[in-house]
C-alpha cells in the first residue's frame, strides 16, 4: 500500500479564504430572498473586492439586483 498512495504536495492553505466564505454566505442569503443564483453570483463577482463583509455584500447586491 505504501507506494500506491500518492503524496499531497500542494499548498496546504485554508482553500475556503474569508473573502470566499463571505460571497458564499452571500450568495446563499440572496437565493434564499428569491433572486436566481446565476444573477446573483454575478452581481458578487463583481462587487467582491475581497475586503466586504457579508452584511456589505448583501447590500451591494441588493442594490445592483
Amino acid at each position: 500500500m505504501k507506494g500506491k498512495v500518492l503524496k499531497f504536495t500542494g499548498n496546504t492553505e485554508n482553500l475556503f479564504t474569508q473573502s470566499n466564505t463571505n460571497r458564499f454566505d452571500a450568495l446563499t442569503a440572496l437565493v434564499s430572498l428569491g433572486f436566481d443564483k446565476k444573477s446573483a453570483e454575478k452581481v458578487l463577482e463583481r462587487i467582491d473586492t475581497g475586503d466586504l463583509n457579508v452584511e456589505q455584500l448583501i447590500k451591494e447586491a441588493l442594490r445592483l439586483l
